[in-house]
């Protein structure tokens, strides 16, 4: 499935760091990328003065659909194990961000 794939960040960024030298990436995370700490990390990165308006506000925000079952959230929470440790210690801020750490400690 195009999503799973496009998910596993653990793969992906493996193979984006294997070509390009780490001065030359950036890697955050969507869900926070509009705060101003965030902003002005990417703004360093480019070179360039970090403007912050619009920060805070929720763009491109997919419609909720039925929450998940937590039965349905567990099972994929543990389909993603690896995803989720690699963020989780990669990126620590996923564990405010994202649902279902719980899960992984069962």
């Amino acid at each position: 499935n195009d999503a799973a794939f496009r998910t596993h960040y653990d793969l992906c960024l493996g193979k984006i760091e294997a070509v390009f030298d780490p001065d030359d990436l950036y890697t955050g995370l969507f869900e926070n990328f509009t705060t101003p700490e965030e902003l002005t990390r990417f703004s360093e990165f480019l070179g360039l003065e970090p403007r912050f308006e619009g920060t805070g506000e929720k763009t491109n925000v997919s419609p909720k659909t039925d929450a998940l079952s937590p039965d349905l959230e567990r099972e994929v929470v543990l389909h993603f194990r690896e995803v989720y440790e690699f963020c989780a210690d990669r990126f620590p801020m996923t564990k405010q961000l994202w649902r279902g750490f719980q899960y992984l400690d069962s």
